[in-house]
Parts: structure tokens; C-alpha cells; sequence
């Protein structure tokens, strides 16, 4: 494990510190971690800070755990796939996007940044005509007729019409410089959407650990500063239930517009400032999502009137 010191975003020093939480044996996702490390017990942080506003754990995956974590995520057992299910989340989004940017897509060039297997770009090949090619470290193609190119880096001087990173951020140890490497493969008509879970309520308010493998846990002040501090505009954030209303997520939609590449240094960036009260209200919102889910569930209110 790696600990660090500063945030993992903006790389400021100024820290709300939280709570910690330790880890032994009965956690069994970590054993292998543990193992490899030589440790029974492990305790990590929670902190906050206060100029981008990202919560975050102080411990970060080597890459050699990182390898142990997900290694069972990539086995070849892992075949069989629900693609009905995959393209109804493809189709949601499709209607995401024609709701809030007016956009249908169709016949674009989308590139899908951990992908897996290609399962959310098959709807958009096969239906929509689109050319997918899907960003991913390590995987293991899925029993379903793929119509997308599995990729392990990124093609020179090729803009996409549609940059997707669905659920990525939350693991990855230096967020900035891993979103801005994309800025390689837009132009300025490029559209990229980002979305995270919406975490804050696990670490604000209920201290507890969270999902093990997430070490960034993003609300929607966070998600903007990423996006600045990565040289990228935002055009639209949300706060709305995932898929299926399984849990909160923070999704954004942003382009490039300026001709620079990289990420930009922390003291040209105006922060949107950490608001207590908005996060409150955001968590708020959740909440009430996840009642009407409940008495939908019981029985207590008609499907036809369910949120999101």
C-alpha cells in the first residue's frame, strides 16, 4: 500500500481529516493484499479536502494489488453476460442525452474508457451504427456478439465524438492526469461523459468503509474541480439514481476548449468552493430517492409514478 499525504487531485496540503477505519483478516477481499504485504492488520484514513473538495482514502493500490484486486473481476470464467441488461443501461443514457444536450447518439465515434468487455458500447454498434472502440487495461472478451474493438492504447491523432468513462474514477489513484491523457483523442466538438458514485453519505455521514476498491469518493463539487483542473469545460452535472435506481451517481458532461492537452497547474484553476450546505441538500435528494425506491418495493406506491 502507498500512503499519502496530500490530495490525490488538486495536490493541496489542507486536509479535513475524518475517521479511520482498520482492516484485518475478516475482511476477505483485502486478504490477498494483506498477505502480500506481511500485515494482519492495516488501518487507512478518510480525508477531505478543503480546496477541491474530494473525499478520499489516504491508502492507494500499488499496482502489483491492483493486479490481486481485480485479477478474479477478469477471469476466463467470466462469460456469460446479461446483454438485455447492458442495453437497456445503453439506451438510458442514449435518453440522457437527448434530454439534457439534445443530442441523439448516432453513427458517432465513441471510445469507452474501462469498458470491460464492450458490453455498454454494443447497443450503440449494433443499433445505432456507431464505431466503438473500448479502452481497457486487462480483459477477457464476453459471450456476446461483439461489434466494438477491444484496445489497450490509445490511437494517435483519432478525435472521437464521444469520450464515456462510466464508473473508472473512483479507482484510480491520480484522477487529474488520468482524465487529461483523453484530451489526445477530442476535438473541440468532442463530448465526454463522466459518472461516479455518489458516495459522500458513506463518509459524512455514516463512516463506514465503503466499497473496498473505491478510494476517491466524489460529490458534485469534487467532479467539477476534476474536470477544470484536467483543462476540460463542464457543460451539464447531475446528481440521479444509476441504473435500474440501484445507487446514487454524480454524472457530467464536459468538452474541450482550448488547443492544450494537458492538465493545467492547481493555482490557474478557480475552484468551485466545497459547500456544506449543497452537499447536504444532494444527500438529502438520495435520500429521498431511496424511500420512493423502498415503498415501490413494498408495495406502498404505483410503478408507474417511480422516480428516475
Amino acid at each position: 500500500m502507498k500512503i499519502i499525504t496530500n490530495c490525490p487531485q488538486c495536490q493541496a496540503s489542507k486536509l479535513n481529516y475524518l475517521y479511520s477505519k482498520k482492516i484485518d483478516q475478516h475482511f476477505y477481499e483485502w486478504r490477498d493484499v494483506l498477505e502480500l504485504n506481511s500485515l494482519s492488520v492495516f488501518e487507512f484514513k478518510i480525508f477531505n479536502c478543503q480546496q477541491c473538495g474530494l473525499t478520499f482514502r489516504d491508502a492507494r493500490f500499488t499496482s502489483e494489488e491492483l493486479s490481486l484486486l481485480y485479477g478474479g473481476n477478469q477471469s476466463p470464467n467470466k462469460k456469460v453476460v446479461d446483454r438485455q441488461n447492458f442495453w437497456g443501461r445503453s439506451r438510458e443514457l442514449d435518453d440522457f442525452f437527448l434530454k439534457n444536450m439534445g443530442i441523439k447518439i448516432e453513427k458517432l465515434k465513441i471510445l469507452d474508457v474501462g469498458g470491460g468487455s464492450g458490453e455498454l458500447c454494443d447497443w450503440f454498434a449494433e443499433v445505432r451504427g456507431c464505431e466503438c472502440d473500448v479502452f481497457e487495461f486487462d480483459c477477457v472478451p464476453a459471450q456476446i456478439k461483439i461489434r466494438v474493438n477491444l484496445i489497450g492504447e490509445l490511437p494517435a491523432d483519432k478525435p472521437y465524438d464521444l469520450i464515456m468513462l462510466n464508473h473508472v474514477l473512483e479507482h484510480v489513484n491520480e484522477p487529474v492526469p488520468f482524465l487529461s491523457q483523453f484530451s489526445k483523442c477530442a476535438d473541440a466538438n468532442t463530448l465526454f461523459y463522466l459518472e461516479v458514485p455518489y458516495e459522500l453519505f458513506h463518509y459524512h455521514l455514516l463512516k463506514t468503509m465503503g466499497h473496498y476498491e473505491h478510494i476517491n469518493y466524489f460529490g458534485e463539487t469534487s467532479v467539477i474541480n476534476l474536470i477544470r483542473l484536467a483543462n476540460l469545460n463542464p457543460l451539464f452535472i447531475s446528481l440521479k439514481m444509476g441504473f435500474g435506481n440501484s445507487i446514487p451517481v454524480v454524472c457530467a458532461i464536459f468538452k474541450r476548449d482550448t488547443n492544450n492537452h494537458d492538465a493545467i497547474n492547481a493555482a490557474e484553476v478557480s475552484f468551485m468552493e466545497f459547500n456544506v450546505f449543497r452537499e447536504v441538500f444532494n444527500i438529502k435528494v438520495f435520500w429521498l430517492m431511496l424511500f420512493s425506491k423502498m415503498k415501490i418495493k413494498m408495495g406502498f406506491v404505483d410503478k408507474s409514478h417511480r422516480l428516475g
